[in-house]
């Protein structure tokens, strides 16, 4: 917008410019007189615009693009959490299948003991009762 000085028309007294509300005014006699805007000033006003909208879109989606990482490291977070939990669980089931297994080993091993023991009990009382026969 050109800023030179602008006469006032009816007492030729420098006039104040209002930009905000689109004229000029005359602090003497109070004559106001609006902007006129070359198609110059149009389109630089237009570009500025477009361009404080850019620079508004940008930094949106810069701020969304910050939200979105940092939405993605707790994601992540969560997910290694979880991963460590189920580490941890199948861990826990491998002991348990090992207890397990030597549970059912030694089961095996006692059945066997008291086999034998019972066994050596019935051959005993056989060798008993030979004995008794024989004499």
């Amino acid at each position: 917008m050109k800023t030179e000085n602008l006469k006032c028309p009816n007492c030729m007294g420098e006039m104040l410019i209002k930009e905000a509300e689109g004229y000029y005014e005359c602090p003497f006699c109070g004559s106001k007189q609006k902007f006129v805007e070359t198609e110059a000033e149009t389109q630089a006003r237009y570009n500025k615009q477009i361009e404080e909208e850019r620079i508004r879109a940008e930094n949106e989606r810069i701020k969304s693009q910050q939200e979105y990482n940092l939405k993605k490291e707790e994601i992540n977070s969560t997910v290694n959490s979880i991963k460590e939990t189920v580490n941890a669980i199948d861990s826990g089931m491998d002991l348990l299948n090992k207890g397990e297994d030597i549970i059912n080993k030694t089961k095996s091993f006692i059945y066997k003991i008291a086999a034998i023991f019972i066994s050596s009990i019935v051959l005993i009382i056989l060798l008993v009762i030979a004995c008794n026969v024989l004499t």
